[in-house]
């Protein structure tokens, strides 16, 4: 887990955040950026970069390695400052709250920004009344939490007097900024420290599949707020590996002990699956983790849209059956309820991908909010390579080879320079959200080794040996000759002496 010092950031000059961007800047053809090459991006007079790296190092925003190749390269800590310094002069963040939330590939964290003429009335609280929920936590945390939100209410004033340059005029509120972290560090060790992959490229940037996965989110979540078909939280910007939306008080289905109305909860979770199946999209990963319930209204907001798919994905059913499943099985443990096939409202609660008819396709809102149909499309098929390299990296570890055995009385050679790649065409494959997930199918030529062609191959090799052991006696024999030259000519020299 990346922990972010938000102390760091203050002191922090341009011209750290100039190294830092020509860094990024080098880091797109280069895997660790040289010295020479930061000076010119950077532009700063002589010296003033080097002693810049190593303040950027001491605060581990950048990495430097010197084994094989002398060069730096970003880490997500600078990653995530220059994300916030582009957000602070968007005009979108004036101040870093606490960590709310840690996910498998992500870090959530509350953010203040100024509240904009016409924002006054979406940032009001829900109507008064009493919580209809329990938590499953102790009663200490619950008084924690909330006297943590009195606190955020009644000292905005003392918050605000914190950041320099802001306008105290005018209110601020709290939204919610997600940092996108994918990939594994035990996997980035294993591929830097054992050479499982060979002569295979070892380059990860790990970096900008994060920026992609943000991208991706961002898109789907301000088509489906455009579109207001879910509740979904509003979305506000994306740069980097850094998704800006708004903050939704409400608590996360899994902390939930218990509910008024779990049943009307339960019936709002497979509405909204149908609703989105209509509007042509399959969440993913729609568990009781990406469910937020208000705790007055009992309303379900939904979060995490990464893995979204179309509903003409080839896996578009296995996953929408995955997703009730997930629904089902969770309130039938924790509020026992069970819908049986007998019953009369089982096809309400268990309904079937072929049976919705689709309404709308998003296609045109996601294109539109900047994630393309190329951007889908180099997404999976970077994912896919990093599925194959894991596997190729656990067959090794366990034991099992990685190439094909052949078959008995047939002799096979895998020649690797006539490696063939066969990517499906746009009509036959489209994107995420059009259909089909774009895959690239490799073919490798085998050639069928008869007995002429082995015959031919000892000899061309016996010649080959033949050849380089006359040259070696060739070779012996001229050195001896210089042997007994040099014996001579010293015994002349002993003479002469003499």
């Amino acid at each position: 887990m990346v922990k972010i010092d938000s102390n760091k950031f203050r002191y922090l000059s341009n011209d750290d955040f100039r190294v830092l961007t020509a860094i990024e800047m080098g880091m797109k053809n280069h895997e660790l950026v040289p010295t020479p090459l930061i000076e010119r991006i950077a532009g700063l007079r002589h010296g003033g970069t080097q002693k810049v790296l190593s303040h950027l190092l001491k605060y581990k925003l950048v990495h430097h390695d010197a084994k094989n190749y002398d060069g730096y390269h970003l880490t997500y800590p600078g990653y995530d400052f220059l994300s916030l310094k582009t957000f602070m002069k968007r005009g979108h963040v004036i101040g870093f709250g606490r960590q709310i939330g840690v996910g498998k590939e992500s870090d959530i964290y509350l953010l203040l920004s100024p509240v904009k003429e016409g924002e006054e009335e979406e940032t009001k609280d829900e109507e008064d009344g009493e919580e209809n929920i329990v938590l499953e936590k102790t009663t200490e945390e619950i008084e924690q939490f909330d006297e943590d939100d009195e606190e955020d209410e009644e000292d905005e004033d003392e918050k605000e007097d914190e950041f320099d340059g802001y306008d105290l005029e005018h209110k601020a509120k709290q939204i919610v900024i997600k940092f996108h972290r994918l990939g594994r560090s035990s996997f980035r060790a294993v591929k830097n420290t054992r050479d499982y992959l060979g002569k295979r490229s070892k380059t990860t940037n790990w970096l900008y599949m994060s920026r992609l996965s943000a991208l991706k989110e961002f898109a789907f979540m301000k088509a489906i707020y455009d579109t207001k078909c879910i509740p979904v939280p509003k979305p506000i910007d994306c740069n980097r590996h850094c998704v800006l939306m708004e903050h939704i008080k409400g608590y996360p289905l899994y902390q939930i002990r218990e509910m008024k109305h779990p049943l009307y909860v339960y019936e709002q979770c497979v509405d909204l699956l149908v609703k989105l199946a209509q509007y042509g999209l399959v969440h993913g990963d729609f568990n009781e983790f990406n469910l937020l319930v208000k705790p007055k209204s009992e309303k379900v907001v939904v979060i995490d849209f990464p893995q979204m798919v179309s509903t003409s994905h080839p896996n578009a059913e296995f996953y929408f059956n995955r997703d009730l499943d997930c629904i089902s099985s969770f309130f039938a443990k924790r509020f026992s309820i069970v819908i049986k096939p007998e019953d009369e409202e089982y096809s309400r609660f268990h309904p079937k991908l072929s049976d919705i008819t689709k309404e709308y396709s998003l296609d045109v809102h996601v294109e539109a909010s900047g994630f393309t149909k190329e951007k889908a499309k180099e997404f999976d098929e970077i994912l896919k390579e990093k599925e194959q390299e894991e596997n190729e990296e656990s067959q090794i570890v366990n034991g099992e080879s990685t190439t094909e055995q052949p078959q008995e009385g047939q002799i096979t050679e895998e020649k690797p320079n006539d490696e063939e790649t066969q990517v499906i065409s746009d009509e036959e494959s489209p994107s995420v959200v059009t259909g089909t997930s774009t895959t690239t199918a490799r073919r490798k030529k085998k050639k069928t080794i008869t007995e002429e062609d082995i015959k031919e191959k000892v000899k061309r090799d016996f010649k080959k040996k033949q050849y380089s052991r006359a040259k070696d006696i060739q070779t012996a024999k001229r050195n001896a000759q210089k042997g007994r030259d040099t014996q001579k000519l010293k015994q002349k020299v002993k003479d002469f002496d003499y």
